[in-house]
């Protein structure tokens, strides 16, 4: 017999129906532990209510050897009595306005038929004690499907449909956590189920306090939220003025759905609802990001690195959707940001950034930029390293990121040629103004970092480096020696080592898609050998591959580029995770065997 509750406010809750999910669970982890171990007497005497007449406890809930107790997680089921879509369309009818509690709120969804499904099949993977996450692919904005309901029903919205943001009630996150991170997750053969990885706890404790917790709600203790609080471990309760920094979760209160208000909540309402950074703060608590020095420049990056590509600056690519992920990777301990001249608008909106932070805050970040690129009429990239063209593109850049000086700047893609005396003065002319404060190269050229590593040109160089560049190693070291700050570009590889490039949901992934194919043909093969490390248990293939570059002591920093803040946060984690010995080998292995290829090139 398997039992399977829904518990998808329960990771890390901020208020008391999370909370009680959590329970729920820990509930289902002991009595699945009680039922294995045949101890059914440690059990405390739990009922299911008391008789109104003369306040006996009756139908006592008891707990059948050999049963098999499981949880499951997944979101917001679409037609449920707690969907926040029949409280929209009610709203609608009545003319509006359609209330939503904060603009930035996404939520996972699902219909009642894949829920049902999904909850049937987990239960065929059961042991029992597992907690089992059911994929629901992307998180959706309420606010945005309050506005697609809004012209599904023939109105415009803010027009004929007012939207009003009511602000967040206490305890409600903007976005929803799937797992902690203590918990993991292990694949099934359904690639829509996951399973995570119980937290441990002391059942016979648990027993005791849950008996208490029982009884204090029969007697309606005032006292119950404090108790919720000793027993749920990861249970931080938040006043009634949220600011959205809270854990990642929204209550779907009965009569008012998820991300969506029925009445305008009670209590005072005139502070803010936005924020000039990204509001998830869960993942912050416990990233322990780390700074690095960048060579002998007296500049120290963050380990990790965020890239504003070509593709963050892209109109497809919304620019709110930009400074949200800038302000996510701020506020997750990222100090350096890479961005290029030529990059569309990835400076201007880089730019909005900075500005959003304050002047007060600029010199916390490392802001780099690259030179010596244009765009013809055509929209053809080609190379001008002429002094004119460089000064011209250096009072561009400043003038687009609104900042007074830069942090490093880049030779975009150099031949040894192109070094000349004339370009070395000038970064130097540069330097002594102190409009940039080092001087490098990017460059992906054998020849050409071999050529700057041996006459020490520039304060630092960003390579292409990852688990399948491992040939990079010895040149990163004699960097390193010769005081050379060394930034690990392309860290992910292109996710070669998965399938993700090959996924075209949006313009996006065409962009990346075609990008690949330019860039990485040759490595396409390659890349299925290193496959392995997709289904490591504590980590995910991303984690993997930053987890190794990471290790290398010689290193600055690892960039990566992502415009998916679920993949923001899953590659930062990979600072707090330590690469078994054992995959740590089987990388190598497979780096010595494709270097022999490199080598043959």
């Amino acid at each position: 017999m398997q039992r399977l509750i829904s518990t998808d406010k329960a990771v890390n809750p901020t208020n008391i129906m999370g909370a009680s999910k959590r329970l729920c669970e820990m509930v289902i982890q002991s009595m699945d532990a009680v039922s294995k171990s045949g101890k059914t007497e440690i059990l405390p005497s739990l009922y299911g209510h008391r008789d109104t007449k003369d306040g006996r406890n009756i139908r006592k809930i008891t707990c059948i050897p050999r049963t098999r107790f499981v949880a499951v997680r997944f979101g917001n089921v679409l037609g449920s009595n707690g969907s926040v879509i029949p409280l929209f369309k009610r709203q609608i009818e009545r003319g509006g306005p359609v209330t939503v509690t904060h603009p930035d709120v996404v939520r996972f969804f699902m219909t009642i038929p894949e829920a049902v499904s999904l909850v049937l099949q987990a239960g065929t993977y059961a042991g029992g004690g597992e907690i089992f996450v059911l994929d629901m692919g992307a998180s959706v904005k309420i606010d945005t499907l309050a506005r697609n309901l809004i012209k599904l029903s023939g109105f415009k919205p803010d027009e004929d449909i007012r939207i009003i943001y009511t602000g967040l009630r206490p305890g409600e996150k903007l976005f929803e956590e799937k797992l902690m991170a203590e918990e993991g997750i292990r694949k099934t053969e359904n690639n829509q189920i996951f399973i995570g990885k119980p937290i441990p706890f002391n059942v016979e404790v648990f027993l005791k306090q849950l008996k208490g917790l029982a009884n204090a709600s029969y007697e309606n203790s005032a006292h119950i939220v404090e108790m919720v609080e000793n027993i749920v471990t990861t249970f931080h309760p938040v006043g009634n003025k949220p600011t959205g920094r809270e854990n990642i979760d929204s209550p779907a209160l009965a009569g008012y759905g998820t991300g969506g208000c029925d009445t305008p909540p009670r209590g005072d309402r005139r502070w803010s609802t936005r924020s000039t950074k990204h509001e998830s703060q869960q993942v912050d608590e416990r990233i322990n990001m780390q700074q690095r020095k960048l060579g002998n420049t007296g500049i120290e990056v963050s380990e990790l690195g965020f890239g504003c590509a070509s593709v963050w600056g892209k109109k497809f690519y919304d620019e709110e959707d930009a400074v949200k992920l800038f302000h996510k990777a701020y506020d997750l301990g990222i100090n350096f940001f890479d961005t290029g001249s030529s990059y569309d608008e990835a400076e201007k909106r880089l730019g909005t950034c900075i500005r959003q932070l304050g002047a007060e805050n600029r010199d916390k970040l490392v802001i780099a930029t690259k030179c010596g690129t244009r765009i013809s009429e055509s929209g053809r990239y080609y190379h001008d390293w002429s002094v004119e063209w460089m000064k011209k593109s250096v009072d561009i850049s400043l003038q687009r990121l609104g900042t007074d000086y830069l942090d490093m700047l880049h030779l975009h893609g150099p031949a040894i040629s192109e070094i000349t005396d004339e370009v070395l003065n000038f970064l130097d002319d540069l330097k002594r103004q102190k409009i940039v404060r080092a001087t490098g190269i990017n460059s992906f050229d054998t020849d050409v970092l071999n050529y700057v590593c041996d006459h020490q040109l520039f304060d630092f160089v960003m390579l292409d480096y990852n688990i399948m560049r491992q040939d990079r190693e010895e040149l990163i070291k004699r960097m390193y020696e010769n005081g050379i700050g060394v930034i690990g570009g392309a860290a992910l590889a292109q996710s070669l080592y998965s399938n993700r490039i090959f996924k075209i949901h949006s313009k996006k992934d065409v962009w990346y898609f075609l990008r690949t194919l330019k860039n990485f043909r040759g490595h396409l093969v390659e890349g299925r050998e290193y496959r392995f490390i997709n289904h490591i248990d504590g980590f995910t293939g991303n984690q993997a591959a930053l987890r190794f570059v990471l290790d290398n002591p010689y290193l600055s920093t690892a960039v990566f580029g992502t415009t998916s803040i679920e993949h923001l946060e899953e590659n930062v984690q990979a600072v707090d995770k330590v690469l078994p010995k054992g995959v740590r080998k089987k990388i190598r292995t497979c780096g010595r065997k494709n270097n022999k290829k490199l080598d043959r090139q």
